[in-house]
């Protein structure tokens, strides 16, 4: 992983994370924080990735992820955000997409993520996609709610898909 938080109450700013062998950044185990201006791009795997626990999806402490000002630029072969081994509660605002053919993905035999999702924990707003892939889904969550993306206007990190203006000087991008 880029950049991966285990457990703990940290809160991220002003994160960069590229060509990571895995996800962009991860967080799992009761991770509680705030993540706010992260850009990602170019990962392995999934852009976000986020999970309760590896071993039981219900296990306590539950993970609370505050997310805003957000962007993710493809390719990823996991989606944009994976909400995966019981998830957790997540509040997503602000979020960017660019050049991925999922948006959010939550694994078909995650029973503790689809709970998680059906009881509104997961809430996306303000997600904006663009330049979407062949083949191109908002989630592959099959779910009864399907409502907990909602899109509208985003500028993510700070410009789009471009480097975010707080990030020139300091990165190697």
């Amino acid at each position: 992983d880029g950049i991966e938080f285990f457990g703990g109450t940290v809160n991220g700013k002003y994160l960069v994370s590229t060509n990571s062998g895995d996800d962009g950044i991860d967080f799992a185990d009761g991770w509680n924080g705030t993540g706010e201006n992260w850009y990602i791009s170019g990962t392995a795997k999934a852009g976000v990735e986020g999970s309760n626990n590896g071993d039981n999806g219900n296990a306590t402490p539950v993970t609370n992820a505050t997310l805003k000002n957000i962007t993710v630029v493809g390719p990823v072969t996991e989606g944009a955000l994976y909400f995966k081994e019981g998830g957790g509660n997540f509040t997503v605002d602000n979020f960017y997409i660019d050049g991925v053919n999922l948006g959010v993905k939550v694994k078909s035999t995650d029973v503790e993520a689809g709970a998680r999702i059906e009881a509104n924990a997961l809430i996306m707003t303000n997600i904006q996609f663009v330049n979407k892939l062949s083949g191109f889904k908002t989630t592959d969550y099959t779910g009864l709610n399907l409502g907990f993306v909602f899109e509208g206007t985003a500028t993510g990190a700070g410009n789009g898909s471009a480097l975010p203006t707080w990030a020139a000087g300091w990165t190697r991008f």
